[in-house]
């Protein structure tokens, strides 16, 4: 008898394959919604200047010391140190770029 209760899933994490700066592990993906993931930067690390046409990109920084640089609208890059507990938000078209200053874990959706 088919049950009215929409279905859970519980999805497997995935390592999303080598990456220079530590590692990325997929751990949920609903597809057109959005992506959960597990990231460990290593220390010293740093991702590419970047931004997203639709992404609105958040995160929570589980253990480390980050440091983010940002376009706050003035065309200028701002820096700013997030420590273990902070989270982060960049929504659609803001440039932003992170910086492992500490080995680093970050949840990010």
């Amino acid at each position: 008898m088919p049950s009215d209760q929409p279905q859970v899933i519980f999805p497997k994490a995935e390592d999303m394959g080598h990456r220079d700066w530590g590692t990325e592990t997929l751990l949920a993906l609903v597809p057109g919604e959005f992506s959960l993931k597990r990231l460990f930067v290593k220390a010293g690390s740093k991702g590419g200047l970047q931004y997203h046409h639709k992404k609105n990109e958040c995160g929570f920084l589980v253990s480390g010391k980050m440091i983010i640089r940002f376009d706050s609208g003035d065309g200028k890059l701002t820096e700013r140190v997030i420590n273990t507990g902070d989270s982060f938000h960049f929504p659609p078209g803001a440039v932003h770029q992170e910086e492992a200053v500490t080995d680093c874990v970050i949840i990010e959706a």
